[in-house]
């Protein structure tokens, strides 16, 4: 009955928007999530590394902190630290997974907002691991704004943003996660490019664009209830 109500739907993705339209059929407009692409883009690191391999999020099963800290015990040899932002009820084990594996790891714990910038500043590389369940990447945007390359699961909600500028691999697949790390840590070249090219995509998240398009719904939202 509430769904019926509605005078305009709206949804983040196309991901999103097939998965609702299962359960509650109509017309549904795409109003992505956005960032503010100065705080992020002009962001001063909270440290000096190029060994930084980092993840945000929290720490349960779907976001697959799991494969990823399998992934970089392939990547000892490259000097490679993992560092973790975020709670969860997996949190102890996977801080008992990388210990086993001897996988070098920071845990941050949660990140606050105001600190989100420079910590994706100080990273060679985001990883989003994750395996399903998402809709939209707005940390994969975040990292975009912050200029800071890109290696995510191939999910439809990433993929609507992260195709053609991060390195996208099958969910699960420490394997193929490890090597496409591995190319983004030790090839500057590589990561020069994926940086650059992200920062144009998340350009075209910035709430300075797209708010005036969510504007325009409530509008519509309000002349129809009005008639």
């Amino acid at each position: 009955r509430a769904m019926g109500g509605l005078e305009v739907r709206t949804a983040v993705s196309d991901a999103a928007r097939q998965l609702i339209s299962r359960y509650f059929p109509g017309e549904y407009a795409l109003t992505p999530n956005g960032v503010d692409l100065i705080r992020f883009r002009d962001a001063q690191p909270v440290e000096d590394s190029n060994r930084n391999v980092l993840f945000l999020g929290r720490i349960e099963r779907r976001k697959g902190l799991e494969t990823l800290i399998q992934a970089m015990a392939r990547l000892r040899d490259l000097d490679a630290t993992l560092v973790v932002g975020g709670t969860g009820p997996q949190l102890a084990h996977c801080r008992r997974l990388a210990t086993q594996l001897g996988v070098r790891a920071r845990w941050l714990g949660r990140v606050p907002e105001d600190e989100l910038g420079g910590v994706y500043k100080s990273a060679r590389v985001y990883c989003a691991p994750g395996l399903g369940g998402e809709s939209f990447g707005i940390v994969l945007i975040e990292a975009m704004a912050a200029g800071t390359p890109l290696v995510c699961s191939d999910l439809d909600g990433f993929r609507a943003v992260a195709a053609g500028v991060g390195e996208l691999v099958p969910p699960s697949d420490a394997g193929r996660l490890a090597d496409a790390l591995r190319t983004v840590l030790t090839d500057d070249a590589t990561a020069q490019r994926m940086g650059v090219s992200g920062l144009r995509v998340a350009a075209m998240y910035d709430w300075g664009r797209l708010v005036a398009g969510v504007e325009a719904l409530y509008e519509r939202a309000i002349v129809k209830a009005a008639a």
